[in-house]
């Protein structure tokens, strides 16, 4: 019964998705291999990992310092790609070993049905502040359906991310009321890099421009980021609202 209705797309379109491509590239290397070893400390190898990355969203600190030898623990989007499969049934790890399970044998050959149960997995099971030390979990992934709503609506031109985030927190008041928790870490900022760096982007829904702001109050400061959001092509085409 939900009004956000997802479209089949094509399939160039699907590869749009910087984590659908993970997803498939990770699952193209079991079924090639078999199998894959993990690492002594349960990580995928290094070499996996590189392949995985370069598929997906580009990391600012990997791509500032060029790590040479990229392991699991430096990329979220491989660590977040490794997670969701197994959560979804895809893939299994038994004895420091992961493979394809017969649903994900299944599941890999449909991109639309896979696409389906990514997002279900990415909004419901996955937990948004596993990256994160902000205090509230449910900031931004409660209420993902609204983001995407306000998005739909407002994303057709470029638009500061706090626009959204100032909508998100009028909507769910409770949010803000939490003793201690605005104190200590900025809400506004909570939602912004949950919900547009971590989710929309991750699904090839929106496009983000930064703007440097000189800062003249900071000495340590030079200068700060604003952010600016639009939605992509894609975007509408994926998603169709019925409200």
């Amino acid at each position: 019964d939900s009004p956000i209705i997802l479209n089949e797309l094509t399939q160039e379109e699907y590869m749009q998705i910087p984590l659908l491509r993970q997803v498939l590239r990770l699952t193209e290397i079991l079924v090639e291999s078999g199998k894959i070893k993990l690492t002594l400390r349960g990580a995928l190898p290094t070499a996996i990992v590189r392949q995985i990355y370069s598929v997906g969203t580009p990391d600012r600190f990997i791509e500032e310092y060029k790590t040479e030898r990229l392991i699991e623990d430096d990329s979220k989007t491989v660590q977040r790609t490794n997670i969701i499969l197994k959560i979804l049934g895809v893939t299994k790890t038994q004895k420091g070993i992961i493979t394809l399970t017969v649903r994900g044998k299944r599941l890999i050959k449909d991109k639309h049905q896979l696409l389906s149960e990514l997002l279900k997995a990415f909004t419901y099971s996955f937990n948004w502040a596993y990256f994160d030390c902000y205090e509230n979990e449910d900031v931004g992934q409660r209420g993902a359906g609204f983001s995407l709503l306000m998005v739909s609506k407002y994303g057709r031109e470029w638009k500061r991310d706090n626009f959204y985030a100032q909508k998100y927190f009028a909507a769910f008041p409770i949010f803000e009321k939490e003793k201690g928790w605005r104190e200590e870490f900025p809400g506004e900022n909570c939602y912004i890099v949950r919900t547009f760096e971590r989710f929309m982007l991750e699904l090839g829904l929106i496009e983000i421009q930064e703007e440097k702001i000189k800062n003249d109050k900071d000495s340590h400061e030079s200068f700060y980021i604003h952010q600016y959001i639009r939605k992509t092509e894609l975007f509408d085409k994926m998603l169709t609202f019925k409200l």
